[in-house]
């Protein structure tokens, strides 16, 4: 007999032992069971097959796809099914001791328990929820063992119809999507499907109504969405919830997790899952997917216009009517916003259009500076065309023009996706209009005005290609190309935006002033270019005149003539006259400019004015020597710009020392002379100066003349002659020149053209020249110098002429002059006059006079005189010299006034203490001072000429005097040292020469000097030398080609000390006479860096030798340098030559510029002549300076 069962199995019972679901009873030998059909044995049963009832729900009619497993018991034996098939359970090989045994006249009831499937099969999961079992036993479904009790046939027992499966939810499932998808913004996601399942995922179909509300959806990035279920409102049907077709997110950026959560339940039992029944759910993964293949890029069919005429785009507000006028505003450039095709290829994957919220434009020049400062406004448009929209309209800030761009945000400009509306290609365009200021410096002429996009923002949706480097999904960001939108000025009107002076000269540059094209706002245009332009006035005028860049400089304009010089300029159609310019255009005219130039002309005042003689004798007084006067031809009528003369320089053609003094220039204002005329240091004129031995200036800056009150206005020099003056005077000649600008004797004419502030504006010229002066002596002529030299001992007895300058040229009256033979007096030639001749007056003196020697009177070493006699001038002729103002010479009869004496043929002999002369030789020649850096040959000869010396190795051969002198090659062994020495003085006066060897220092050691001379004779100032025929010897008597060497001294090893050393010479000095001193003063380093000091540098360096009490210095100078007194610097280490000076005559200063430390320098001063002044002996001492300051 069967047994009730559950009313329910819950789907989520999935585990043995499961929940029972059919009770059935069986009964052995039943009551009611006939004595005699009661066999007295048990049943024994060892197989059942429980198959489906009526009652099993159709959707459950496959148990394979539903039940995971069942198990039979009695309550005390369990055992497993051995088969569930689709519409049975078999239970086979049961126990009939246990599970299968009921007892004779017993009974057994039978339990089926059943479990579920976790995963359920076919479409379960989405509809068992309500469904139920159906179980029911036939008697052949029962196997009983033969030995017991058999079953009666047709038996059937069923369960009924309470197993009914039921699904409560615990969770939310998407159903759709069932996978991770993307999303992309603003566009619609349909098919979102939820259902409401168990843990197994099986649907609860009864999910329905009020207690399965829409509590929250959200997303994993919180974007915004919209047609999403409502909060509270929202319920799901059947255990389902479908989404609104056109559920979307309206926000959000690409990779952005947009998954979605969903939680429903009854209202008011809040939203945590789990918790009053409220269940929720999570989407697969939702992305939100932006295509990164957006740009801006340039509209190609936007033609860029080549130039701006910007004074057609001046409004303050830029409208749409603009395009249609074609004025107002300008179109600078043409963008295009477009969606999915920056890669080349039409098309993307994110199926959203690409929104444009922000853009900034940047404009600038050729070289990017900022053009921002020339624009007024700036708007986008969303077409280039009539009916266009405006999108946005901007003016730049002061930050947006030091930037140089600008921003425009809050935009809205969309590009559909794909370019695409209703599958037609409809691009998204966006003008740049632009209008401009109209001043300078913002505006000028041929600037370049070029639109980039500098940055971009896109909203939801598409996004810019972001390649490197892109801007906007362009490379680089979008630019506009060179060579377009050139902004162009275009002149009306030629103003002077520089004023030429209010005074100006002729023939001279000018302040010019200066000439722009320009528009009617004053701005330039630099295309007026390379035109010419013509330049007049009221008088001629020359120049260069062409516009250069809209710019004419008339740096080359020169007035030809005084008179009115304001200008007018004519070029392109265009005049800086504002009488002849379009109207409305006024230009900037040429300010008035008059043209002013003084000249002179020269003036001898009349009688008793400039001397008529052309010969002025030495010592005469108050000599009108010279006059002119200034001419002003255009003058005006206000005293306060007159031509006013302020100085002029007097000149004369040769120094007028020796010749004028006591000059003065007196002012005339009518043009004579007379008796009289005031000083012009009486009437504002400062003293008279000589800027120059041949100037003389008068300055009246202080009280200038003025040539419109005085047209005639005159000035005379006078001078007193110096009584030196004589015919060997060079003549003068006085004059004032101006040569005007681009001379050298502009300035010699300075005249006030004006104001004060426009000094010298006005032009001079003058070219005056007085009268040639010549002048006459009042003293005898000089004799001043000859040739030969009087004592010179070197004549070469060839000599043919005697030389005899003067004081003054001077003319010989006889024509002749007397040589004697000192030696034979009595034998004595005529000299004859070469030049000079008087001539009865009409001779030309002679300066040198010259007189021939009669060939082969002189002999060699001879002393000769000459003797010329007393002047005596008869009137037409006479006997002696005289100068060309009659005076005569005093004649020459003493044998020693002008003497000489003629060469031998011997050269020097090098003398020594073995050598008997007169006076004794006090000394042997020798080398002294010796350092590893230098020494001193000291040395007596017999006769002047020059010394040459050579320092070899020990044991070198013997050298010749040309390998000496070094004309020849010394191959031997190395040249150690070579040199020379003059000999000025002779026994007993010792020469010296300094040895400095080549390589910088000796080799420590033994060393042989050679040494050889030669004297010379002289003819006609031409030296032939006289050289001894070999090398000095040795001593004791060093004549010349015996064995050698000459000397020979031991050089010590190089000094590595830090200290400086001196040679400390011993001089004598004769008394009250000049001697130059013939020993020199050596200063050495004895390690490289001694002379060098850090903290001096490359600068100078000083330092003062002093004389002791008793001595003097020979202080004469050649110039600005001492005559006597040589400085040799010897070193690498030196920079220049250095030099000597003296303070007083006892101070010498010497300098020099020392700035390294790579050589062992040397110092040498020599030829200094000084005299003692008493009888003394000191030493010379160091004071003062930087330099040297540890030697004594």
């Amino acid at each position: 007999a069967g047994a009730a069962a559950p009313a329910t199995i819950s789907s989520t019972v999935n585990t043995n032992p499961g929940v029972t679901v059919f009770n059935f009873v069986v009964n052995d030998d039943p009551s009611g069971t006939p004595a005699n059909q009661d066999d007295g044995n048990p049943t024994l049963i060892s197989a059942m097959t429980i198959t489906q009832a009526a009652t099993n729900s159709a959707t459950l009619a496959d148990w394979t796809q539903s039940i995971a497993g069942a198990i039979l018991t009695d309550g005390t034996t369990t055992l497993a099914a051995s088969a569930i098939n689709a519409t049975s359970i078999q239970f086979t090989g049961i126990n009939i001791a246990s599970l299968g045994l009921v007892a004779d006249n017993g009974t057994k009831t039978y339990s089926l328990k059943i479990w579920l499937k976790t995963t359920l099969g076919g479409s379960l999961p989405a509809n068992i929820d309500g469904k139920g079992f159906g179980f029911e036993i036939l008697t052949s479904g029962v196997t009983a063992s033969t030995s017991g009790t058999g079953l009666l046939p047709a038996q059937i027992q069923n369960s009924g119809s309470a197993d009914v499966v039921t699904v409560v939810a615990s969770k939310l499932n998407f159903i759709s999507p069932a996978s991770a998808i993307n999303a992309s913004v603003n566009v619609a996601i349909p098919g979102i499907l939820i259902e409401a399942v168990d843990n197994n995922g099986n649907r609860d179909l009864d999910y329905t109504g009020a207690s399965a509300t829409v509590q929250s959806v959200t997303n994993g990035s919180s974007q915004t969405m919209s047609g999403q279920p409502t909060n509270g409102t929202t319920q799901f049907s059947a255990g389902t919830l479908a989404f609104n077709a056109a559920f979307k997110f309206t926000s959000g950026a690409n990779t952005d997790d947009v998954t979605l959560t969903v939680k429903s339940g009854a209202n008011g039992n809040g939203t945590t899952c789990g918790v009053n029944g409220i269940i929720c759910g999570t989407s697969p993964a939702i992305t939100i997917l932006s295509s990164f293949e957006s740009r801006i890029n340039g509209d190609p069919t936007f033609t860029f216009s080549p130039t701006i005429n910007y004074l057609n785009y001046q409004a303050a507000n830029i409208t749409p009517a603009d395009i249609t006028n074609g004025n107002g505003s300008f179109e600078l450039a043409r963008l295009v916003l477009s969606d999915g095709d920056a890669d080349g290829t039409a098309g993307d994957q994110d199926a959203s259009a690409t929104v444009l919220n922000s853009v900034t434009i940047r404009i600038a020049d050729a070289a990017n500076n900022s053009m921002m400062a020339g624009i007024r406004s700036i708007a986008l448009y969303n077409s280039g065309f009539a009916g266009a929209t405006e999108i946005m309209e901007l003016t730049p800030s002061p930050a947006d023009i030091a930037a140089g761009q600008i921003t425009f945000s809050g935009l809205t400009i969309t590009a559909p996706d794909d370019n695409l509306v209703a599958s037609v290609l409809t691009p998204t365009p966006i003008s740049i209009r632009v209008s401009f200021i109209n001043s300078a410096p913002a505006i000028t002429d041929r600037t370049l005005y070029r639109a980039s996009v500098v940055a971009a923002t896109v909203g939801v949706g598409s996004q810019f290609r972001n390649s490197p480097g892109d801007i906007a999904g362009f490379p680089g960001g979008l630019t506009a190309p060179l060579g377009v939108n050139i902004l162009d000025v275009i002149a009306t009107k030629l103003d002077f935006t520089s004023q030429p002076a209010a005074f100006a000269g002729i023939l001279q540059p000018t302040v010019f002033g200066q000439v722009e094209a320009h528009d009617k706002f004053g701005l330039l245009d630099i295309d007026f270019h390379n035109i010419p332009a013509s330049v007049t006035s009221g008088v001629s005028v020359s120049g260069s005149f062409i516009f250069s860049s809209g710019i004419l400089n008339m740096s080359t304009l020169q007035y030809g003539g005084s008179g009115d010089g304001t200008l007018n300029v004519l070029a392109g159609g265009l005049s800086s006259n504002t009488n002849n310019v379009p109207a409305g255009i006024v230009s900037v005219p040429c300010n008035h400019v008059d043209v002013m130039n003084v000249t002179a002309f020269y003036n001898t005042g009349g009688a008793g004015g400039v001397v008529t003689s052309t010969n002025l004798v030495g010592g005469t007084a108050n000599k009108v020597i010279f006059g002119f006067s200034f001419n002003a031809p255009y003058t005006i009528t206000s005293p306060s710009v007159q031509p006013k003369v302020q100085k002029f320089t007097i000149s004369f053609n040769q120094p007028t020392a020796g010749v004028f003094f006591n000059m003065k220039v007196v002012e005339s204002t009518n043009g004579t002379y007379s008796n009289g005329l005031p000083d012009v240091t009486s009437i504002g004129a400062a003293p008279l100066t000589q800027p120059t031995p041949k100037d003389l200036l008068v300055d009246f800056t202080s009280s200038p003349r003025d040539l419109q009150a005085n047209p005639n206005l005159t000035y005379f020099l006078i001078v007193d002659v110096d009584p030196t003056a004589s015919g060997a005077t060079p003549a003068m000649q006085v004059s004032v020149v101006d040569g005007g600008f681009g001379t050298t004797t502009n300035n010699n004419i300075t005249i006030v053209g004006g104001a004060p502030g426009n000094l010298d504006k006005a032009s001079s010229s003058a070219s005056v020249f007085g009268q040639t002066y010549t002048f006459a002596s009042i003293f005898p002529p000089v004799l001043t110098s000859s040739y030969p030299d009087v004592a010179q001992s070197n004549v070469d007895p060839a000599q043919d002429k005697i030389e005899l300058t003067f004081s003054v040229p001077v003319f010989t009256l006889d024509g002749k002059a007397t040589l004697v033979d000192k030696t034979n007096p009595a034998n004595t030639a005529i000299l004859t006059a070469l030049n000079g001749a008087y001539a009865s007056g009409a001779g030309i003196a002679a300066q040198p006079i010259i007189f021939s020697i009669p060939s082969g009177f002189m002999v060699a070493n001879h002393e000769y005189y000459v003797t010329i006699p007393q002047g005596n001038f008869t009137g037409t002729g006479g006997t002696g010299i005289m100068d060309a103002a009659n005076n005569v010479f005093g004649g020459i009869s003493y044998s020693g006034t002008l003497f000489f004496k003629t060469a031998n043929t011997t050269p020097p002999k090098l003398l020594g203490t073995a050598i008997s002369k007169v006076p004794a030789v006090p000394s042997d020649p020798v080398v002294t001072d010796i350092t590893s850096t230098g020494a001193t040959l000291n040395a007596i000869f017999d006769k002047p000429g020059t010394a040459y010396f050579m320092v070899l190795a020990s044991n070198s051969a013997a050298p010749t005097n040309a390998q000496i002198k070094g004309s020849v090659a010394y191959v031997a062994s190395p040249v150690i040292a070579r040199g020379s020495m003059p000999i000025g003085s002779t026994n007993p006066v010792s020469q010296f020469g300094t040895i400095t060897p080549l390589a910088g220092t000796f080799a420590p050691g033994t060393h042989y000097v050679w040494m050889y001379a030669e004297s010379y004779s002289e003819l006609n100032h031409v030296q032939t030398p006289i050289p001894t025929t070999a090398p000095y010897g040795g001593g004791p008597n060093f004549l010349e080609g015996t064995g050698g060497p000459t000397l020979s001294f031991i050089a010590p090893p190089v000094s590595t000390s830090p200290t400086i050393s001196t040679n400390l010479p011993n001089i004598s000095i004769c008394n009250n006479s000049y001697q130059i001193l013939n020993a020199p003063i050596i200063i050495s380093e004895n390690a490289n860096n001694m002379f060098f000091q850090p903290s001096v540098g490359a600068g100078t360096q000083t330092f003062n030798l002093v004389l002791p009490a008793g001595f003097q210095f020979d202080v004469t100078l050649n110039g600005t340098t001492p005559k006597y007194g040589t400085l040799t610097l010897v070193g690498t280490d030196f920079l220049g030559t250095g030099s000597l000076s003296f303070l007083g005559n006892s101070i010498l200063t010497v300098q020099f510029k020392n700035n390294n430390t790579a050589s062992r320098d040397k110092i040498i001063i020599s030829g200094l002549r000084v005299k003692a002044t008493g009888s003394s002996s000191n030493s010379m001492f160091r004071l003062g300076g930087n330099a040297l300051p540890s030697i004594t």
